[in-house]
């Protein structure tokens, strides 16, 4: 059984963050509408490097990748060598795309359910080169289906910036020492910041 957020009563605090799931969906290559308001996040014709000869095949070889449950080496092979396919998406990860895919899907203006679905997926695979600005970007798009795991097992960089700034300021700022009770919820919140130190396999929203 998950264990329940123990803030979840929590609704106006400045590092609160409400969630929505995105329904799963099948990967399907992008629609031409869909391409032309991606390019752009793609496409950076001052970028270094050589430019890719089909971005748009390459992007639609990302996403398929991501909504698999296997590793790199099991997509299909009609979208060419799976270790380019993995390149191109960690340099992607760096130049910060599927950042900026994330926050264009969060509001719910320019893609379909199923199209925001894959960006998800797509946001949770570049977890490991995103680090917690990814994690902080993630919570602050409310998409559930972009997290590893259940929001509350994960650090809250904004919840931490929160504690240290404005609650632990005050209590040293405070004229009496602190009680008993606020310590014991000032360390209930900064284990709440840090997540936890292990997150078990399958923990991840569909």
């Amino acid at each position: 059984m998950r264990a329940k957020n123990p803030f979840r009563h929590i609704g106006s605090a400045p590092w609160a963050h409400r969630f929505r799931t995105t329904r799963p969906a099948p990967w399907r290559p992008l629609s031409d509408e869909e391409w032309e308001q991606i390019r752009p996040l793609i496409v950076d014709p001052h970028g270094p490097g050589r430019r890719l000869a089909d971005p748009r095949a390459r992007l639609d070889a990302c996403l398929h990748a991501a909504c698999m449950p296997g590793a790199w080496h099991t997509l299909p092979e009609n979208h060419g060598k799976a270790d380019t396919v993995s390149r191109q998406f960690r340099r992607w990860a760096h130049r910060g795309v599927w950042d900026n895919l994330l926050a264009w899907a969060s509001s719910g203006r320019f893609f379909a359910a199923d199209l925001e679905y894959m960006i998800c997926r797509a946001f949770r695979r570049a977890w490991r080169v995103l680090g917690l600005a990814g994690l902080r970007l993630a919570r602050r798009a409310g998409l559930l289906t972009a997290f590893r795991a259940p929001p509350h097992w994960l650090p809250d960089p904004d919840l931490s910036e929160y504690v240290h700034k404005r609650q632990i300021a005050a209590m040293l700022a405070a004229p009496e020492p602190p009680s008993r009770p606020l310590i014991a919820r000032l360390l209930t919140l900064l284990r709440a910041c840090q997540g936890r130190s292990r997150i078990p396999p399958g923990s991840a929203p569909p």
